[in-house]
């Protein structure tokens, strides 16, 4: 059973449940506590179901662990950690993202090598394929910039992540390099927060607010070996507050281009020396 087709079944599977008990989405939602949206989703095979919700599924409906066994069956295969394959699913789903990076470049801007210096530094001992699979998993994340209806892509970095030597002067090079032509060429929007501006609303870690056609709003936060996707209410109004600091402290997307390429010039003069 592929994945696709894994996820399809199990939100069929939960509406036939739902609406034998005469249930609407919202009633399942408040039994489960969690949001209609989260409910719709899963049930169209858009978003698959955590093991934990499975096992309150199960138990709310009686069903053994049924659910845990299809929720088990659909989960992601992408390449990505488990706690960021959520993330991931949203961020094709979205119709615009707005992120902010503390101290690295984001995924859907990065470089094969600069997404290979990375996954190397994450764990020096990982094999060869490991390393390659997960190069590839995160590039093809970009994809989402190129289609016929690309994603509205802002993105405020910290002048950290530019001054961060990833995999050296070279890739560095490179990397803000491909960052600057993604600007010039409107597929995203950069901001940088120059290190001057001192402290910020923001500045605690990474966070991506993920917006949709049809859909909440949803909010991603990311620590160390962990992440967490969120769309309640409360909390997306602090994420929205938090990125409208971030982006009041940052430079215009016209002088953050020009900080960007300069600190590109600057690893190439190195690479020339």
């Amino acid at each position: 059973m592929g994945e696709r087709t894994a996820r399809e079944f199990l939100g069929d599977e939960l509406k036939v449940r739902r609406e034998e008990r005469d249930l609407t989405q919202g009633s399942l939602a408040d039994m489960l506590f969690v949001s209609r949206a989260l409910v719709a989703l899963i049930e169209s095979g858009s978003r698959r179901m955590k093991h934990s919700l499975a096992a309150q599924v199960d138990e709310l409906f009686g069903t053994g662990q049924l659910f845990q066994r299809l929720a088990a069956a659909a989960i992601s295969r992408t390449g990505h950690p488990d706690y960021f394959a959520d993330a991931v699913e949203a961020e094709q789903a979205a119709e615009s993202i707005s992120e902010y990076a503390p101290i690295l470049i984001p995924g859907l801007l990065q470089t094969e090598r600069y997404a290979h210096a990375l996954a190397v530094a994450d764990d020096p001992f990982t094999e060869a394929d490991a390393v390659t699979a997960t190069v590839r998993a995160r590039l093809a994340r970009a994809a989402i910039l190129h289609r016929d209806d690309p994603v509205r892509l802002w993105v405020i970095v910290h002048e950290a992540a530019l001054r961060t030597e990833v995999g050296g002067p070279a890739v560095m090079a490179e990397q803000l390099g491909h960052i600057a032509r993604l600007a010039r060429d409107r597929l995203a929007v950069v901001q940088v927060v120059q290190y001057g501006q001192g402290a910020h609303k923001a500045m605690s870690g990474m966070a991506a607010i993920y917006e949709f056609p049809d859909a909440a709003p949803m909010v991603y936060c990311e620590g160390p070996l962990t992440g967490a996707l969120m769309d309640d209410p409360a909390i997306m109004v602090e994420a929205r507050r938090s990125y409208d600091l971030a982006r009041a402290v940052a430079l215009s997307p016209e002088a953050s281009l020009t900080v960007i390429e300069s600190v590109a010039k600057e690893y190439r003069d190195r690479c020339a020396t």
